[in-house]
């Protein structure tokens, strides 16, 4: 019998990547991100959707499911009302591995890799996106990890 583990609360993993991602934003000089409520239940969409399609690529848009973020009306451009969206955030860091521990250990791998993956960390870590958030799942013994980075407050 292994080490028992005690339940992890995917919030409280959410929470100190936050805390973790500005803590490096910080020691680099830059500004930390602000926390997004409405994104984070876009975040948390996403990474449920990553469950089953571990992509950039959805299914169905989660701003538009959600209906955060503003509007765009595409009819206003000679286009059909079917092409029209909702722009929520600007850019997503996913993951996905087999962590365990404790909230803070997980959150700390979590981070710790986004912040030396140079792609995830050139907008996960500039202040070009000062709106952040982070959604955690934990599904087929796994656990998922959307962050959402946005150049605009798109309500909350």
């Amino acid at each position: 019998m292994g080490i028992q583990w005690p339940e992890v609360d995917p919030a409280d993993i959410e929470r100190l990547v936050i805390e973790k991602v500005n803590a490096y934003r910080i020691a680099q000089g830059d500004t930390a991100a602000t926390l997004l409520p409405g994104l984070t239940e876009v975040a948390r969409y996403r990474a449920n959707e990553l469950t089953t399609n571990f992509s950039h690529t959805s299914p169905r848009d989660a701003c538009g499911v959600l209906k955060y973020g503003e509007f765009i009306d595409m009819t206003l451009y000679g286009l059909t009302a079917e092409d029209s969206y909702y722009q929520g955030f600007n850019r997503e860091a996913i993951g996905m591995g087999d962590w365990f521990g404790t909230a803070e250990s997980m959150s700390d791998r979590i981070a710790d890799g986004f912040h030396h993956s140079k792609g995830h960390w050139s907008y996960v870590g500039s202040s070009k996106y000062p709106y952040i958030a982070v959604g955690v799942t934990k599904a087929n013994g796994k656990w998922y990890v959307c962050i959402c980075m946005s150049e605009e407050n798109y309500g909350g």
